[in-house]
């Protein structure tokens, strides 16, 4: 801000006063505290290209949300709503087992198809005549023989 006039440095200082109150307010959506101090968004991200200062404190505004959030969480787990702290033992409860796990359905039909697609490629190749025989033989395949190195 050299060379500026300081009726102009003033008043950048108290646009950036303002829009860290307004940010705030607004939980950190910078249009809202824009429009609430009638400054440009442009403005606003200029100031934080060109302040170091300001961007650290707007920076600081995102522990202001997400604190009213934890807040707004934790009002919601006491108030009993079900949905909130199931949300909260999934994300904050994992060291204690309150982990969603995921099944795989159709197991058998998705081993199936991998198992007809490595048949007939064993056919394509040669290793066998028919795809039954290529089948019975990846049904009789032990765990330690690499059936990648055959099919490759």
């Amino acid at each position: 801000m050299d060379g500026l006039p300081d009726i102009t440095i003033q008043r950048i200082q108290q646009n950036k006063r303002n829009l860290l109150e307004a940010l705030e307010h607004s939980l950190g959506v910078v249009t809202s505290a824009c429009k609430a101090v009638n400054i440009d968004r442009t403005t606003f991200y200029r100031y934080i290209n060109e302040d170091n200062e300001f961007a650290s404190q707007v920076r600081a505004m995102d522990n202001v949300a997400l604190d009213f959030a934890e807040g707004s969480l934790h009002q919601q787990i006491k108030a009993g709503v079900p949905a909130s702290t199931i949300f909260y033992l999934k994300t904050k409860g994992r060291s204690r087992g309150y982990i969603e796990r995921q099944e795989i359905t159709n197991k058998d039909e998705t081993s199936n198809a991998i198992t007809e697609k490595m048949a007939a490629k064993l056919v394509k190749d040669g290793h066998f005549t028919a795809i039954d025989d290529a089948k019975q033989w990846l049904a009789n395949v032990e765990n330690d023989v690499s059936i990648e190195g055959i099919i490759g």
